[in-house]
């Protein structure tokens, strides 16, 4: 049963994941299943002939980062429905509605996720601002909006995450997949 559980969430974040990353809607139900959260467990620790599911670890297992792409999809899967809907909410609202947790390196990834998701959040505001500003005639140089300068700060940290792990970190493939 675990198996079974951990493909269906790597079929879940991998294509949750693909939506999000490059902008597009979300397909998968924001409720109305009960597949629970894979456990963070070793292989080692479940065999056939086990009667019960063994206690989770405090430590990573190779199925801690699945968990937590999970757990953060479940959180922002019903935001990113609510953005894809009308009217569109107020930047205050999915302020307000997503929070950052600090995550290790090899999470890193889903830090770019969420700053990803949020310069998505604010990208309609700036556009509007952006329109506005063109059909008024006033000119852009020197002067922002709030939700501008949001983006812009979102943009930066992800650049900016992004260029102290080609620095600093060992470079795979998986890694440069998703710091490129």
């Amino acid at each position: 049963m675990e198996t079974r559980r951990r493909v269906w969430w790597c079929m879940t974040v991998f294509d949750v994941g693909a939506e999000l990353t490059f902008g597009r809607p979300v397909l998968w139900p924001a409720g109305g299943f009960d597949v629970a959260l894979p456990l963070n467990v070793h292989d080692w620790q479940l065999t056939a002939s086990s009667a019960k599911n063994p206690d989770e670890s405090q430590e990573n297992t190779l199925y801690s980062a699945l968990r937590v792409y999970a757990t953060l999809y479940l959180a922002i899967v019903p935001i990113y429905a609510r953005m894809t809907s009308k009217p569109y909410p107020l930047a205050e609202e999915l302020i307000a509605l997503i929070c950052r947790d600090s995550l290790e390196t090899p999470t890193l990834a889903l830090f770019w996720k969420y700053w990803n998701f949020k310069i998505l959040m604010y990208l309609p505001f700036v556009a509007r601002d952006m329109l506005h500003a063109s059909r008024s005639n006033e000119s852009q140089s020197g002067h922002s909006t709030p939700s501008q300068d949001r983006w812009l700060q979102e943009a930066k940290s992800t650049i900016m995450s992004t260029k102290d792990f080609w620095e600093q970190q060992e470079r795979t493939r998986l890694g440069a997949w998703y710091a490129l």
